[in-house]
């Protein structure tokens, strides 16, 4: 169920990095992170506070994803 593979700690690695990228903009409200085109899109749709909420919710899932993926966590292993 637990291994440890170079393309696992990569993988889990870059979710992080986006998970924290994206959880530290998103509580911070970062003006440029607004001027992107998907979220202005989100924030015209649903609003500025919750699209934050969204955007820091997602970072977060993504940080604890990519901890899951890193250390090899997996629900299928291959026979």
């Amino acid at each position: 169920m637990l291994g440890f593979d170079a393309q696992h700690l990569f993988v889990g690695g870059v979710s992080i990095l986006m998970g924290v990228l994206l959880a530290g903009t998103g509580a911070a409200d970062a003006v440029w992170l607004f001027q992107l085109r998907k979220a202005r899109w989100l924030e015209r749709q649903i609003g500025h506070l919750p699209a934050r909420v969204l955007i820091t919710s997602t970072g977060v899932a993504l940080i604890v994803l990519g901890g899951l993926i890193a250390s090899g966590f997996q629900l299928w292993a291959a026979n």
